[in-house]
């Protein structure tokens, strides 16, 4: 688990492996210290995370949202059973879509970026902006 949160830029949140009910203590601690907890703007790499548990999809969600300003959170790169964990606990409503009127050039993330529905893409713009 990694977090970077490059000035002008959304915080980036990198998660990777398997995340059951023994890592939400640990994610609740991340999501809630800074730099995510001032950040406004979140996107979340979760590529190489193989098994997100339904609590910890919560866990986002509830960080998301019970805040003064709800973070606005941009998901990329999560696997079918991942998606589905979001899904169930909501964050799809939260979550922001990829524009489908700006076909981006660069994607947030090398990683896995031709995965059907897996990725959410930033104009590439904002991309070269924020590397």
């Amino acid at each position: 688990m990694a977090v970077s949160a490059p000035d002008g830029c959304p915080a980036e949140l990198v998660l990777a492996g398997e995340f059951g009910t023994e890592s939400l203590r640990e994610l609740e601690e991340r999501f809630g210290a800074p730099p995510l907890r001032e950040a406004t703007e979140w996107l979340v790499d979760m590529s190489r995370v193989t098994d997100f548990d339904l609590a910890c999809a919560y866990a986002l969600l509830r960080a998301a949202i019970l805040r003064p300003e709800p973070a606005a959170l941009t998901i990329h790169g999560a696997r079918r059973g991942v998606q589905r964990a979001l899904r169930n606990a909501g964050l799809d409503a939260v979550a922001r879509p990829p524009n489908p009127q700006a076909r981006p050039q660069a994607p947030v993330t090398g990683r896995n970026h031709d995965r059907p529905g897996g990725t959410r893409h930033i104009r590439a713009e904002q991309a070269n902006q924020c590397r």
